[in-house]
């Protein structure tokens, strides 16, 4: 909760908290974690920035970005970066 108060301190976010619609567990947990609300902020890097939204929790975490989040900032790519693949090749080696 540390991390939305400077947040809403130094007016750099929405002040109202939306309650949480979802549960979250955290890796290998079996209890869900607890939920204070959501609320929506620009989230930047170099000269990237989006609109994202955030989960405050109850008690301490580290904040995160999620999957859509970060792969928006450029931050996330999945999958095969063809410019620095080998090329294929469709030769038979015996």
């Amino acid at each position: 909760m540390i991390v939305w108060e400077s947040l809403k301190l130094a007016k750099m976010c929405e002040s109202c908290v939306a309650p949480p619609n979802r549960k979250l567990w955290a890796y290998g947990a079996d209890q869900a974690l607890s939920l204070k609300g959501l609320f929506s902020c620009e989230a930047s890097i170099a000269e990237k920035s989006v609109p994202a939204k955030f989960i405050v929790i109850k008690g301490k975490g580290v904040p995160l970005l999620g999957k859509n989040t970060a792969k928006e900032m450029g931050v996330l790519k999945i999958g095969v970066d063809t410019a620095n693949s080998p090329p294929l090749t469709t030769e038979v080696y015996s």
